[in-house]
């Protein structure tokens, strides 16, 4: 059967592949994390770490950058020495194929992508970290050589047009021709074994982050490990003029406390009784921490790869800390699987970094109690871990929803919406209702940022009644502020007498300070409540306005049709996983039953217990769907449709979203 399908496949072209949205999409991934130039140096190096000689000493190992400029040319060299180069031959086509052994470099260099995964332990094997080089050059093409210990040298090109990618690559004095050409003779010939790549025309990004010290800090940020334990030499040559990568002074790693410093270290740990610890060490500094040092690093091979932070701790308290965790080869091997294409982070849905993940977030609490003064309850941790897995749901369930273009609540530009919202004297657009509440804009600390810190306080609270009906009324004007359902403060309760055609005066502006000990972390509603006090329909409520932020913690990005989830303890006869009600601003409430088994058995992960509640949402989410006149997911169920069509539809769609879940969290 196989041969018959390649013979039709004489004549045939290969599909086009859009080059450009190739490296655009590379470049994007990078840009997640620390960004285009901070990925230049971090896989340059890590090429080079690679392919060193000496593998357990890392003597005579060296790698130089160079920013070479000619009038308004200008070329950014990398190059490793005490390397190996890039050893092997100019493989055939079908050659690809095949599993590549560990000396095929210069073939695994040329490709995007292999077959089959290097066998043995390189820092990265999938092939696309080259391309960030491409992506720093203004006219996308790079240029490369490399002499080998066999006193061989080759040179070679790469460059990315709209649909193709074209590789070319010369061997011995044709390739040095080739080279000296397509650099401009502007580079000295090479006097030892090893590779250089030259990104030429560099992009403004690369070229400013080179020229104000940025890409050097970059440098002893992510390689400080093998820098203090290696000795290694990392150097940025600009205009003649050479530079030293140095570890950050910020990032200093003492072993005893003191005045400023208070350090937690465990060596030679085993974790759930599978995982082999090197060795953690925890800092906590009296002195602000820079972000780009704060968190525990989860070092690989000497290389940053991801950064864990205490989420469990007070902000003040995770901010202060710095740090790294080191584990033994083999558990090295399984975190090398779980790590993402750009080496900016793991899957915790795999064993290995989720044990790893797990036991550092719980030494940092160990250490924040038995030496920074931290008390808290098993009870307060369970609270944020709850959370967490909250917000991680919301956002993979309104991101799906919003595929299905479901109407997002009003968030942040809309009436009894977010604090930035305009609404405030009622209607949403139509005509105005004759008894309302004016309501302005919170105060909050940052602009168009609903996350507001302990030790801030939030302002201009203030509200009043308007009444344009026809009839004198007696109403009772309450504002508030409340943690879900819970009441937090009450800023006035007020009786009011309004004749026709009149309004209150304003009351407020009140104001909100915010600290650890009064107030925990989560969402706040501050809520305007206009009461009717007259016999007929007493007690009745004839308008609210709500503005609402969150207390140490993100706002779940982009708004969507749920806005939030709480933990309820339903009835103990209810067999009920969750259900939805209304929300504050428009959309969905998730309530879930703290009681319900199945929570029990997922409480205490964050990842389980946040697909549990992404599970209940989408569940809920074909009920509202299936109830709309028009529903958005269901398109396909017209006309009568029998119980079993309707089941079949729910599995597959829940099927769907499932795996939107993993491969968006992924």
């Amino acid at each position: 059967m196989e041969d018959k399908f390649e013979a039709y496949e004489k004549g045939s072209r290969d599909t086009t592949v859009n080059w450009d949205n190739t490296l655009k999409g590379i470049k994007d991934s990078y840009d997640q994390h620390r960004g285009l130039v901070h990925g230049i140096q971090k896989d340059a190096i890590q090429n080079g770490w690679d392919a060193r000689i000496n593998r357990e000493q890392g003597t005579g190992w060296k790698f130089t950058f160079e920013l070479v400029r000619d009038g308004d040319d200008a070329l950014f060299v990398m190059r490793d020495e005490g390397t190996t180069g890039l050893t092997g031959r100019i493989l055939e086509e079908e050659e690809y194929t095949e599993e590549l052994p560990p000396g095929e470099r210069w073939a695994r260099f040329e490709s995007l992508a292999f077959i089959k995964e290097e066998a043995g332990g390189s820092l990265g094997s999938r092939g696309q970290g080259k391309f960030i080089f491409v992506a720093g050059s203004g006219n996308k093409t790079i240029v490369y050589d490399t002499y080998r210990e066999d006193g061989t040298y080759r040179a070679g090109m790469r460059r990315v047009k709209k649909t193709r990618s074209p590789v070319v690559a010369w061997d011995g004095e044709e390739g040095r021709e080739k080279f000296d050409d397509l650099t401009g003779n502007l580079l000295e010939p090479f006097q030892s074994v090893g590779t250089r790549v030259v990104i030429v025309d560099p992009v403004d990004e690369l070229l400013e982050s080179v020229e104000s010290g940025g890409f050097l800090r970059y440098v002893g940020e992510t390689w400080w490990e093998i820098i203090l334990k290696y000795d290694a030499t990392i150097e940025l040559v600009v205009d003649g003029e050479t530079f030293t990568a140095t570890i950050p002074e910020e990032f200093n790693l003492v072993e005893e406390d003191t005045d400023n410093l208070r350090c937690w270290t465990r060596e030679f740990e085993m974790v759930e009784d599978e995982y082999k610890i090197k060795k953690l060490h925890i800092i906590s500094s009296n002195d602000d921490v820079p972000n780009d040092l704060n968190g525990i690093s989860i070092q690989r091979g000497g290389m940053k790869v991801d950064v864990i932070e205490p989420k469990y701790l007070p902000r003040d308290i995770s901010k202060s800390i710095y740090g790294y965790i080191t584990v033994d080869d083999d558990v090295e091997d399984e975190l090398k699987r779980a790590e993402n294409l750009t080496h900016y982070g793991f899957s915790y849905r795999y064993k290995a970094p989720k044990a790893i993940r797990n036991y550092v977030e719980k030494q940092c609490e160990k250490f924040a109690q038995e030496k920074l003064g931290w008390q808290s309850s098993r009870q307060a941790v369970r609270a944020r871990r709850q959370r967490n897995a909250e917000r991680m749901a919301l956002r993979q369930i309104n991101r799906i929803a919003e595929e299905f273009d479901f109407p997002s609540t009003p968030g942040m530009g809309g009436d009894s919406g977010g604090s930035g919202g305009t609404g405030g004297n009622g209607g949403g657009g139509g005509s105005p209702k004759p008894l309302r509440i004016w309501m302005p804009d919170l105060k909050l600390p940052r602009e168009d940022d609903l996350r507001v810190d302990y030790g801030e306080s939030v302002g201009d609270i203030q509200a009043k009644a308007i009444n344009e009906s026809a009839d004198p009324l007696e109403v009772k004007l309450k504002i508030y502020i409340r943690k879900n359902d819970e009441l937090k403060r009450v800023y006035l309760n007020e009786e009011l007498w309004l004749s026709s055609g009149t309004s209150s005066d304003s009351y407020g502006p009140f104001e909100q300070h915010f600290e650890e000990e009064e107030f925990d972390p989560g969402r706040y509603t501050v809520v305007a409540r206009l009461i009717l006090l007259s016999d007929e329909d007493f007690g009745g409520v004839l308008d609210e306005k709500r503005k609402s932020f969150y207390l140490e913690e993100e706002p779940p990005s982009g708004g969507g049709i749920f806005e939030d989830c709480e933990a309820v303890e339903f009835d103990t006869t209810s067999r009920l996983m969750g259900w939805v009600t209304g929300g504050d601003e428009g959309g969905y409430r998730l309530q879930y039953n703290v009681l319900h088994p199945a929570y029990k058995d997922v409480w205490e992960s964050e990842e389980d217990l946040a697909e549990y509640l992404f599970r209940i949402m989408a569940l809920e989410l074909y009920r509202v769907d299936l109830e709309r006149g028009e529903p958005v997911i269901f398109t396909d169920l017209g006309g009568e449709v029998s119980p079993g069509e309707i089941a079949y539809e729910i599995v597959e769609e829940l099927s769907e979203f499932t795996y939107q879940y993993h491969a968006g969290e992924g």
